[in-house]
C-alpha cells in the first residue's frame, strides 16, 4: 500500500479525481502547511510527497533538506508544483526534488508523474457502451456514449451531449463477463475537445457493493494481464 502526501492547496486539484489517487492500492493524506507534513511524514514514512514552491509554514528547500538529511525518509519521491518561468523550475530542481510540475497544475499530467514516480502502472483504458438517464433540468432524456477509465468511484465519459457540472445522471453499462451495472452519478467536470465533443468526469454518488466488487475485479484482471 504506498502513501501519498499533498500540502495545502494542490489537494483541490485531485480530490475529485477518478483517475491514480482513487486507486484502492493508495492512501492519500494531506497536511496544511509544510510543518505539519513534516511531522506526518515522519509518522507515517510516505512513499511520496506532492508540494508547492510557494507552500506556507517552511521553504522548500528547508522542507526538501530536512527528507533527505533523515535515514528513514530520504528515498521518499518528492514532487514540487511552481511556476512556468525559469527562476521558479530551476529553483525547483535545486531542492532535490524528484520531479517538477508547472502551475496551473494539470490534474492529469499530475497523476500520470505521480504514478511514474512510484512505480504504479496507469490503468488501462476500458471503453464500453454506456446509456444514461438526466435526472437535472432535462430530465427525462437519454442517451448513449462511450466510456474509458473505469474505476470504483466513477469514469470519464464521451459524448456530443452538453451536460452541467454537478448536474444528477443514472447510467447503465455492460462489462466483459458481467451482468449490467447501475449507478446513480454527479458530473464533476467537462472538458470540450477539439473535434467539438465533450469529456465529462463522472462521480458515482450511489454504487452497491456487488456492482463495486464487479469493476473492481475486472480493473484488477486487465492490470493482471499487462
Amino acid at each position: 500500500m504506498k502513501k501519498i502526501l499533498i500540502v495545502g492547496k494542490l489537494f483541490t486539484v485531485t480530490e475529485r479525481s477518478t483517475g491514480l489517487m482513487n486507486r484502492s492500492d493508495l492512501i492519500v493524506l494531506t497536511a496544511p502547511s509544510a510543518q505539519d507534513a513534516l511531522e506526518m511524514h515522519r509518522q507515517e514514512k510516505m512513499d511520496m510527497v506532492i508540494i508547492d514552491l510557494q507552500m506556507p509554514g517552511m521553504s522548500p528547500e528547508a522542507f526538501c533538506a530536512a527528507v533527505r538529511q533523515d535515514a528513514e525518509t530520504r528515498t521518499t519521491s518528492i514532487l514540487i508544483a511552481c511556476g512556468d518561468v525559469a527562476v521558479e523550475i530551476d529553483r525547483a530542481l535545486r531542492c532535490k526534488a524528484n520531479d517538477y510540475i508547472t502551475k496551473p497544475v494539470d490534474a492529469e499530467l499530475l497523476l500520470l508523474k505521480a504514478g511514474q514516480l512510484l512505480n504504479i502502472s496507469q490503468r488501462k483504458s476500458c471503453r464500453v457502451l454506456l446509456k444514461i438517464s438526466i435526472d437535472g433540468k432535462t430530465s427525462g432524456t437519454s442517451f448513449f456514449c462511450t466510456s474509458q477509465n473505469i474505476s470504483a468511484s466513477g469514469m470519464l465519459i464521451k459524448t456530443e451531449k452538453l451536460l452541467e457540472k454537478d448536474e444528477k445522471i443514472s447510467c447503465s453499462f455492460y462489462l466483459p463477463g458481467s451482468e449490467r451495472i447501475v449507478a446513480d452519478a454527479i458530473v464533476i467536470r467537462a472538458l470540450q475537445e477539439a473535434d467539438g465533443t465533450w469529456q465529462y468526469g463522472i462521480h458515482f454518488s450511489s454504487l452497491s457493493p456487488v456492482y463495486r466488487a464487479a469493476i473492481e475485479g475486472f480493473i484488477m484482471a486487465r492490470e493482471k494481464t499487462g
